[in-house]
């Protein structure tokens, strides 16, 4: 089964907040699906936003205590909502049109990675090829 990883920004709700610098959402032809389906229920029953408990992977994770990760949707977009553990800050990431997924899904092969969601996705990349050769 093809699988992408999609490099999203985290972004705090509060100046001066600690986070991860990115996200990193795992896609599959199942996790698309489900994505869409989420958004197409938001359409169906004029809904302004849907939430999951839901997580993902993210940029230097161990430093941080992560908690209540959630996955949201709108009618067209989906993007993740977390805390950091005994906070009440929430940061979250950049949002992701499911539509421009789907497409670059499609155009994708397997083990592709995905930066156009992040606002510098050079800068994206060049941090994740960073934390991978740490590894």
């Amino acid at each position: 089964m093809k699988q992408v990883r999609v490099i999203v920004d985290a972004k705090p709700s509060m100046d001066m907040m600690e986070i991860p610098s990115y996200g990193i959402v795992e896609v599959t032809e199942d996790t698309l699906a489900h994505l869409k389906a989420r958004t197409e229920l938001c359409k169906e029953h004029e809904l302004s936003e849907a939430r999951e408990f839901r997580g993902i992977e993210w940029f230097d994770e161990e430093q941080y205590r992560i908690d209540l990760e959630e996955f949201c949707y709108d009618q067209n977009d989906v993007w993740v909502n977390a805390f950091i553990k005994h906070s009440d800050a929430a940061f979250y990431t950049s949002r992701i049109t499911v539509s421009k997924l789907e497409t670059m899904f499609e155009a994708a092969s397997d083990g592709d990675i995905i930066y156009e969601f992040c606002e510098n996705p050079i800068d994206a990349e060049n941090m994740y090829e960073d934390l991978l050769s740490v590894e």
